[in-house]
């Protein structure tokens, strides 16, 4: 198997990860999901 880098632009990895899947290209994107917590809620990242 062949392993190729792919740059993308700032914060559009999700969106050339979704593209990827369906041109059936297996992908590999890492993702952290951080939850930022205010005085008043919360929200995911």
């Amino acid at each position: 198997m062949r392993w190729f880098v792919i740059y993308t632009k700032p914060k559009a990895e999700i969106k050339v990860s979704q593209y990827l899947d369906a041109a059936n290209i297996e992908n590999y994107c890492p993702t952290i999901v951080e939850v930022k917590k205010w005085s008043d809620r919360a929200k995911k990242n």
